[in-house]
């Protein structure tokens, strides 16, 4: 049952005995200010809900008018009702998540995807051009028998296009310079692989000497393996015939 408040006729909040009155909050705190007193009257709460007493009580001369106070009949129902909104909360959160994972994994699949067709598609399209360029300016031409620059743009390109499907994790540009070193020593002109031509593809592509000779041993490892591979398979297939 809902209570005035004796004072203003606003819902009451609270019940004092000694003063044998409902008040609202607003009206307790001025009352029970007044003196020491009368701050010392002991006043029962009011459950928010049902309007009935619920056993609680305050004194001094200021109430706490940010204070809900609550039965024990209505506490337990309300726990109940907020444990199984917390439950539902908590599952619908772990869905969310879940679905949120799945959503971004799936975006970084397609990154990678992606990543890995742009990169064969920048090697397939510009990779020889850079190459030829890179010729002219070390001074390589076609009309050299020993070191012909096509040669050389042939064997990097193949190199670079063959290292980029294994992996994806290095700059494109050293692997590129990494790729033309590769052609420079097997082109079968031992004079053009030396350290100042290094120096220069170095200054020319902007790649550190270093990490072009580490990355083309990857290169070189890489294309071994391709070379052993079809022997292998010849050798394997020799052997089932002699069986």
């Amino acid at each position: 049952m809902k209570r005035a408040c004796e004072l203003c006729s606003q819902e009451a909040a609270l019940h004092c005995a000694s003063d044998e009155a409902f008040l609202c909050f607003d009206c307790d705190d001025r009352v029970h200010k007044a003196n020491f007193l009368v701050a010392r009257h002991v006043r029962q709460t009011l459950c928010s809900q049902c309007k009935s007493l619920t056993g609680k009580f305050i004194s001094g001369e200021r109430s706490s008018s940010s204070l809900v106070p609550i039965c024990p009949s209505c506490c337990s129902s309300t726990t109940s009702t907020s444990s199984d909104c917390i439950s539902s909360t908590e599952s619908s959160a772990a869905e969310k998540m879940g679905r949120e994972r799945k959503r971004v994994r799936a975006c970084s699949s397609s990154v990678s995807d992606i990543s890995g067709e742009k990169a064969a598609a920048v090697a397939d399209s510009k990779a020889e051009g850079i190459f030829a360029i890179w010729c002219r300016r070390l001074g390589l031409n076609g009309n050299n028998s020993n070191c012909n620059s096509v040669v050389v743009v042939s064997l990097a390109s193949r190199a670079l296009g063959l290292f980029l499907e294994r992996t994806t994790a290095l700059p494109l540009r050293a692997c590129l310079a990494a790729s033309f070193w590769f052609g420079l020593r097997m082109c079968g002109d031992k004079t053009v692989a030396t350290w100042p031509n290094l120096r220069r593809l170095e200054a020319i592509s902007g790649v550190p000497a270093k990490l072009i000779v580490a990355v083309e041993g990857k290169i070189a490892r890489v294309m071994a393996v391709r070379r052993r591979r079809p022997r292998q398979v010849l050798e394997e297939g020799w052997a089932e015939c002699n069986v």
